[in-house]
């Protein structure tokens, strides 16, 4: 059920709800369709803050108990009259009406942005595409790794759709897109699709490799807007016309071959089993790993105000069976996090004024870059926090309505996240001890 601010069902009696077409007219009916999908949260009420868009400066005045039933207000940003819902033709030909909104909708815009933007830097390299059979099992490890993550993707996907889970099933989509699509694979691929444009000369590997990643991508963005197609349908089936012109062979051939359609909502759904050739858990564990030292890195540097742009020295202790894989692909480390020096190992002590963090079994080390009191406070106060977590979850775990009642999956989504928390307070020990 979706409430207003202050905990109220909203009701058009009560004229504490939001108009659909105003919501459209503010933020587009895709950015409509998108944060609906986002807070159907299956048995949880939502909360939805109300505000009135000044028609004059568009600025916002909350709707509260004591104004949602007026009939003309005045905007708290430019001081001008306006009239609500509630007034007749007159006033609101002398005011002008306000709009009733929610910046809940936001959340929906940005993702539409995020999606115009993406396609449009992705149409810029896509001219010619190649539609050739490729061996997947050979391709550089960021194809491999992007072409699993939408595999996962698909199946995630349709299975919660298939359970009425629309919030989970959106989630997924915009984690795939905007997490695995654009700040991970595109970054990684850049220079392997600029390469042959910028450099002359390039040899024919870097020309295969630019065409393969090129490839890639114009399939998983067809995939990608097959996927969103039912929820942000208007920008999909632009963004979809675009790229038929641009690259209208896309696909994998002899392993995974969608149909060509020239509407996006005519177009065939992804298999909701996904392509079992696309199939990689050795190269998602890989990469699991790749992108903790990396997130490590940047936070650390973000945390020790070190410059981006700033070499840095760094030592990951690593279980012994993820240290040749993870040594093998140090480079991508090295180029996202700006490392100079990478040391992979299976055992190490702290480096003396070293920043260090705990993510996943990964214990990560950037050198020279803290004190050693620093990072003694740094310690003890995340150490307090993981603490004051891991009670509350014991509590909510003890309760036996809790246990009883909630859905098997969250009760068990619950027990992993004590484990992680148990498994972080365990290496933060350790970091605290190393330090004396």
């Amino acid at each position: 059920k979706i409430l207003d601010g202050r905990g109220e069902g909203m009701s058009k009696s009560k004229g504490n709800g939001v108009d659909p077409l105003d919501i459209i007219e503010v933020y587009g009916a895709d950015a409509l369709r998108y944060t609906l999908a986002d807070m159907t949260t299956e048995t949880q009420d939502v909360r939805m803050p109300v505000e009135y868009r000044c028609p004059h400066c568009h600025g916002l005045t909350p709707q509260t108990a004591s104004n949602m039933q007026a009939k003309a207000l005045k905007c708290q940003p430019c001081g001008k009259m306006f009239a609500t819902q509630w007034a007749d033709n007159d006033a609101i030909k002398q005011h002008g009406r306000a709009l009733m909104v929610s910046d809940k909708f936001e959340i929906g815009r940005n993702f539409c942005n995020k999606l115009w933007n993406a396609a449009r830097y992705a149409f810029m390299n896509l001219e010619a595409v190649d539609c050739r059979p490729l061996d997947v099992k050979v391709l550089p490890p960021e194809d491999r790794w992007i072409l699993a993550r939408l595999n996962q993707t698909i199946v995630e996907m349709q299975q919660n759709l298939g359970e009425y889970r629309y919030a989970a099933a959106i989630k997924c989509l915009r984690e795939f897109f905007w997490e695995s699509l654009c700040d991970w694979y595109i970054e990684l691929v850049k220079p392997r699709l600029s390469g042959g444009q910028e450099e002359a000369g390039t040899s024919p590997s870097r020309d295969r490799k630019g065409a393969e990643a090129k490839q890639v991508l114009a399939f998983c963005l067809d995939q990608v807007l097959r996927l969103l197609h039912p929820f942000v349908p208007f920008i999909t089936e632009r963004l979809w016309k675009q790229l038929n012109a641009i690259a209208p062979r896309r696909g994998l051939p002899g392993v995974a071959e969608p149909a060509a359609s020239e509407l996006a909502i005519l177009a065939e759904f992804p298999p909701a089993e996904g392509w079992s050739a696309l199939d990689d858990p050795a190269v998602l564990e890989l990469f699991a790993d790749i992108q903790s030292v990396t997130r490590g890195v940047r936070e650390m540097r973000n945390s020790n105000k070190v410059p981006p742009k700033q070499p840095v020295t760094v030592t990951v202790k690593a279980p012994a069976d993820h240290i040749d894989s993870l040594a093998r692909h140090a480079h991508i480390i090295k180029e996202l996090a700006n490392v100079e020096d990478l040391r992979v190992v299976a055992d190490a002590k702290r480096p003396v004024d070293s920043a260090s963090a705990v993510i996943g079994g990964l214990q990560i080390y950037v050198h020279d870059i803290s004190d050693d009191e620093a990072e003694r406070r740094r310690i003890t106060k995340e150490l307090a926090e993981v603490e004051k977590l891991i009670k509350g979850k014991e509590s909510k775990l003890a309760n036996e309505n809790f246990v009883k009642n909630a859905n098997p999956e969250v009760v068990q989504a619950e027990r992993d996240r004590l484990d992680d928390l148990q498994n972080r307070r365990r290496a933060l020990e350790g970091s605290l001890a190393e330090l004396g």
